[in-house]
């Protein structure tokens, strides 16, 4: 995990959220104030405020000290769902939203390297870019794979705070506390009520949008582009997997030739579906992140083939002993009531 990334979480009751969850400009204005000052080098407040912004949270007028604020400091991204004030004054901003798959269910987000010039980045790869220079370009056409499969308490992989413990060190200007949190880190504010809120995902999965675009920031931070899969690698690997799924499938079964131009038909469509899904980035993201799981299935796979093979000649050679043995046995039998029936 990325050390620059550390969280600040405002909890439910904190000084940090007035009214329905939103945040209290005037205290956010003081953080980003405090949190710049002690050296962060990007401020990534989570926030969804619309118009209008009630008087208890600042108002308008603390919308616009808001924006001055965010100018002043320089490094401040924001969702670009954020009022328009906000969004001229930050130094960029990201798009918060995610695009589901054709059942509208997310199972995993791929970011493509070629997504980079664009001007609606994802709010993670914002904060990350801007939060380090030294992360090596990632090769074209390469991507990078967040799996929704992570745990419920996602934010503990990261150096996380309660905002009522900074805001403490902000009101008693303890700067060298802060300093010794934040200073060169990437500063990512969300509250209880933001992070509640979850992508439409399989039922034994909820997760917060917040920790999605955490992880996405993180896989950029480390590194972890993955290249798109050669054409080579992809065929040999769609023969390889295909043939094991064939034998594995049909291998105890007599095949009549009805049966068998099914079963081709089946294989053939499946190994066309690996094939694309290689292609296509569908396959290679899921394989390339979990490759020793992967290469462990299909050991298996294929020891349990060789092992069942090894086994089924085994019996073989037992019933073909058992079978010399009976005829012995019956042959013994006929000699000696040959010779009784001789004797009589």
């Amino acid at each position: 995990m990325a050390q620059s990334i550390v969280l600040i979480r405002a909890e439910e009751k904190s000084v940090a959220l007035c009214g329905e969850g939103r945040w209290n400009l005037t205290v956010l204005q003081a953080t980003l104030l405090a949190l710049h000052q002690a050296g962060a080098s990007v401020i990534a407040p989570m926030m969804k405020d619309a118009m209008p912004i009630s008087s208890e949270c600042g108002g308008l007028a603390g919308l616009v000290q808001l924006a001055e604020v965010s100018k002043h400091v320089g490094s401040v991204v924001y969702p670009d769902s954020v009022p328009p004030v906000l969004a001229q004054a930050a130094r960029r901003t990201g798009v918060l939203g995610l695009a589901l798959e054709e059942d509208g269910v997310a199972r995993g987000f791929t970011f493509n390297s070629s997504s980079l010039d664009s001007l609606r980045l994802p709010f993670g790869i914002v904060v990350a870019s801007l939060a380090t220079t030294n992360v090596p370009s990632p090769v074209a056409g390469s991507f990078l794979h967040v799996p929704i499969a992570m745990p419920q308490k996602g934010e503990n992989l990261f150096p996380s705070h309660r905002f009522s413990d900074i805001w403490k060190l902000v009101q008693a200007g303890n700067r060298e506390g802060l300093v010794r949190l934040v200073q060169g880190k990437a500063i990512v504010l969300y509250s209880d009520s933001f992070m509640s809120q979850s992508l439409p995902a399989p039922i034994e999965f909820s997760v917060p949008i917040a920790l999605l675009h955490v992880k996405l920031a993180n896989a950029y931070l480390t590194n972890a582009w993955a290249s798109p899969v050669p054409l080579v690698i992809a065929f040999v690997m769609t023969v390889s997997l295909s043939w094991i799924f064939f034998v594995a499938m049909f291998r105890e079964r007599i095949l009549s030739r009805h049966g068998f131009f099914i079963d081709l038909v089946i294989v053939l469509f499946a190994s066309s579906a690996f094939f694309l899904g290689f292609q296509w980035n569908w396959v290679w993201p899921l394989f390339s992140m979990g490759l020793a799981v992967g290469m462990t299935l299909i050991g298996v796979a294929v020891w349990g083939f060789v092992q069942s093979r090894a086994t089924v000649q085994q019996r073989i050679v037992q019933a073909k002993q058992q079978f010399m043995q009976l005829e012995q046995e019956l042959v013994g039998r006929s000699e000696e009531h040959t010779s009784e029936l001789q004797s009589h």
